[in-house]
């Protein structure tokens, strides 16, 4: 996808390619961060939600950002408007990760993936707000369930996430 990007940006005509590029590298270096952080979170024993959604913020809202810089400078829009409206920070998502939800309960048919975040030690915002709001009981079944059979871990965490109550429409 990186090379039919660069494809593309290779044939804007502008004044302002070194800008269009500056943006482009530095959100791709975000990008490959976030996805690094991702995959460090498997192998600890704790992530907090700032963890996480520091995480998130560099694999989705810096690609949100750039695409607003990048039709803002095309756009012809001054350095000072840009700088001030469109930032990462600003465009920090305050929600957690949409895949999150499709792979806990997502119809495996129409999205094509079923719970695989589960199968690894993917730290997710579902598995990190259930570990805040969990009782210690619940925790030791989180914990418990890191070494079980795949379908058996899928099964036990959807029913923890539901048991620990914080979703809405789930528990009490």
């Amino acid at each position: 996808m990186m090379v039919v990007a660069y494809e593309y940006i290779s044939k804007v005509v502008s004044p302002h390619i070194r800008r269009i590029l500056q943006v482009f590298n530095q959100t791709a270096a975000y990008v490959c961060e976030g996805q690094q952080l991702d995959m460090d979170f498997e192998s600890r024993e704790q992530v907090t939600m700032g963890d996480y959604l520091h995480m998130i913020g560099l694999k989705t809202s810096v690609l949100l950002a750039a695409s607003l810089q990048l039709g803002s400078i095309l756009g012809g829009a001054g350095l000072a408007t840009r700088t001030r409206s469109i930032s990462s920070e600003r465009t920090r998502a305050g929600f957690p990760d949409p895949d999150d939800y499709l792979d806990c309960y997502g119809d495996a048919v129409n999205s094509g993936r079923r719970s695989a975040r589960y199968r690894c030690q993917q730290k997710t915002f579902l598995l990190i707000k259930a570990m805040e709001v969990a009782t210690d009981a619940q925790r030791r079944q989180i914990k418990a369930l890191e070494t079980a059979a795949s379908e058996e871990k899928i099964a036990g965490m959807l029913r923890l996430f539901h048991d620990c109550g914080w979703m809405p429409g789930c528990g009490s």
